[in-house]
């Protein structure tokens, strides 16, 4: 894998999972849990998977999300995965999106709407898409740092930009199948182009974060989350202005 600085941090290896930063560390803890719970027989991959036909005719809707949480079972590719999502989730939520954290949130949901609109492609027989998230994060990472030096197993070195279709070649000759690389760099680059390249040109950002992502945020009061100061002027003047009806409000016989 590709060697990077930035996750790291001394101390416990408490100390060392507090100081993740917030997305990453949740998103991290549910992968994990579900592969361990799956290893273990304390989740029903079954129950988790996508399926369109179940969720339109038995509206078991919670399929459009669950399948983000498992990134495969217990294993290297696994380990691999997880450390993917470690090293470049951190540094993206930590360097390009630090202080962003609604618009890192909201390009984790656009990212899984992305590939959920993919899944209905009749080329792309997946029924979990966590491990082509990590693949989408790591593709971002690599054009947001593209001239930093890494290495593939502390052996090859490259520029970042080349890592993503690196791995996706490892893969291929190694036999595997390169779906879950592939629909990882489109859906990065998908996202990429449309809040970046796009923009940029002149273009219209479509993309852009609502309005409700940090408002969200700032209500969830999400220890350790940095939401951007007009996200939470607004949500405080929604709550004077609530506190100023509830305030006029009379009964009946006053």
């Amino acid at each position: 894998a590709g060697r990077v600085h930035g996750a790291n941090s001394g101390g416990s290896p408490g100390d060392w999972y507090n100081a993740l930063p917030p997305i990453t560390r949740l998103y991290g803890t549910i992968c994990v849990c579900t592969t361990i719970g799956a290893q273990f027989g304390l989740v029903d991959l079954r129950y988790i998977f996508l399926s369109w036909d179940l969720i339109v005719r038995k509206f078991q809707v919670w399929r459009l999300i669950t399948p983000f949480f498992f990134i495969g079972k217990l294993g290297l590719p696994f380990m691999f995965r997880l450390y993917f999502l470690i090293v470049y989730g951190c540094q993206l939520e930590k360097g390009t999106y630090e202080h962003r954290t609604a618009d890192y949130t909201w390009m984790y949901m656009c990212s899984c709407a992305f590939m959920l609109v993919f899944s209905l492609q009749p080329f792309i027989p997946l029924y979990f898409f966590g491990s082509p998230f990590v693949f989408s994060l790591l593709y971002l990472w690599s054009r947001f740092y593209p001239d930093q030096q890494v290495s593939i197993y502390g052996v090859v070195p490259l520029k970042a930009f080349w890592l993503p279709w690196a791995f996706m070649v490892i893969t291929t000759l190694m036999g595997g199948n390169p779906m879950e690389e592939l629909l990882g760099i489109l859906t990065g680059h998908f996202y990429y182009f449309m809040t970046d390249l796009y923009p940029r040109a002149g273009g219209t950002d479509w993309l852009r974060t609502p309005k409700f992502v940090g408002e969200f945020l700032a209500w969830a009061k999400l220890s350790g989350v940095a939401v951007d100061r007009a996200s939470q002027d607004r949500l405080r003047q929604r709550q004077q202005q609530w506190g100023a009806f509830r305030g006029t409000a009379r009964r009946l016989n006053d």
